[in-house]
């Protein structure tokens, strides 16, 4: 199973609440309160899917009738096609 850690890329990261602004490349984004977990907790070493899930769901309740696993996933693809995120090298 892949781990993602923080890209290379980013430069800085400024928190603000459950917010994050994140400096990219050259371009500044702004995440919102799940994607700025994620990337406050890849922060603290790499995490697998499974792990992220479990702490979303301990943040913020599990999602219903989904697989929180699924929705991680697709909350780090997008992180990881903005080059926020980064699959761990093994």
């Amino acid at each position: 199973m892949s781990s993602y850690a923080l890209s290379p890329d980013v430069h800085d990261i400024y928190v603000d609440g459950e917010q994050a602004a994140v400096y990219v490349g050259d371009a500044v984004l702004v995440l919102g309160p799940l994607a700025s977990a994620l990337v406050e907790w890849v922060q603290e070493g790499p995490r697998d899917i499974d792990s992220l899930a479990g702490l979303a769901v301990a943040r913020f309740g599990a999602p219903g009738n989904v697989d929180p696993a699924e929705l991680i996933a697709a909350q780090v693809a997008d992180l990881c096609d903005a080059g926020i995120l980064a699959i761990c090298p093994i």
